[in-house]
């Protein structure tokens, strides 16, 4: 019998000594993802650098996802007693508002704008100076885990990869250096994708993977907008005329220009209608990304 319970007792202190997950993704039922090392302490700014590093964010203003994250924090971080919110308060009407969204009030403070923390001890908001560093604690919504090619960029809002490839030539050229990383010249459906790709590679011509038929090149100085819509991708997805793809006057179709470029820094990184056989151009490439459908683990390079 003595055996037996020194085995139990055994057991269970190896159980309670295994480390907790610092960072998973298995609350599937809760829709939470979260990141917690209890060993590093960082100001509001410097953690909020690190979440996104990890395409996370500080803790969630609204009320149903801090339901679901005090479930978890409580029970398997008893020493995680603050946590930076995921934003900030300027006035009277900030606060309100965080009030309104969180369905928590404010407690009693020195400070009422700036820096916001949640106390899990008795369940308050707080404004804090920016010096104040807490235990690093990320979140988000339940994703999948996804990975990319080595030198691809995650884009998640669209389950992406993007590469930039500084490598300048043809459009044709460029069309074959994609397909050598399995991937294809790139397409843009938003001006949100644009600034992800000019923040995480930079580069200034590039070409795109947006096209034009060649028999609409006359018309196109008639009627820029017009000949916009006639675009297509060459990957196959859906071509739509997004907020400040073209400036006012392009597509020209001054000559063959069936091909399309990105301009770095003209405009909001508008498109340019040009000749594909152009050397002057680099490179967007695009891929899908591996899905294992399990715990979601952005790498952060």
């Amino acid at each position: 019998m003595m055996t037996k319970l020194t085995l139990i007792f055994a057991f269970f202190k190896l159980v309670t000594s295994v480390p907790i997950i610092d960072y998973n993704c298995n609350f599937v039922n809760l829709d939470t993802c979260i990141r917690v090392d209890v060993t590093t302490k960082l100001t509001y700014d410097d953690m909020k650098t690190e979440c996104e590093k990890y395409d996370m964010l500080l803790l969630s203003p609204f009320a149903a996802d801090l339901g679901n994250l005090r479930k978890i924090l409580f029970f398997r971080y008893p020493t995680v007693t603050q946590a930076f919110m995921n934003r900030t308060v300027n006035n009277a009407e900030d606060r309100a508002q965080l009030e309104t969204d969180s369905k928590l009030i404010f407690g009693a403070s020195d400070k009422t704008t700036g820096n916001v923390v949640y106390s899990y001890e008795d369940n308050r908001l707080y404004n804090v100076d920016s010096t104040v560093e807490l235990p690093l604690v990320c979140w988000s919504k339940f994703k999948p885990r996804l990975h990319c090619p080595p030198d691809f960029k995650l884009y998640h809002d669209r389950r992406t990869c993007f590469h930039f490839d500084p490598t300048k030539g043809t459009n044709e050229a460029c069309k074959l250096r994609c397909r050598q990383k399995n991937g294809n010249l790139g397409s843009f459906h938003s001006l949100a994708e644009k600034l992800f790709f000019i923040k995480n590679f930079g580069g200034f011509r590039i070409w795109v993977g947006t096209r034009f038929p060649a028999n609409i090149n006359l018309d196109k100085a008639a009627d820029p907008a017009g000949s916009a819509k006639k675009a297509y991708n060459m990957d196959g997805s859906k071509w739509e005329v997004f907020d400040k793809a073209f400036i006012d006057t392009e597509p020209n179709g001054g000559g063959q220009e069936n091909c399309v470029e990105m301009v770095v820094n003209w405009g909001l990184h508008t498109f340019n209608d040009v000749g594909c056989t152009q050397e002057n151009q680099a490179c967007f490439c695009e891929t899908a990304p591996d899905q294992t459908n399990v715990q979601y683990e952005s790498e952060a390079d």
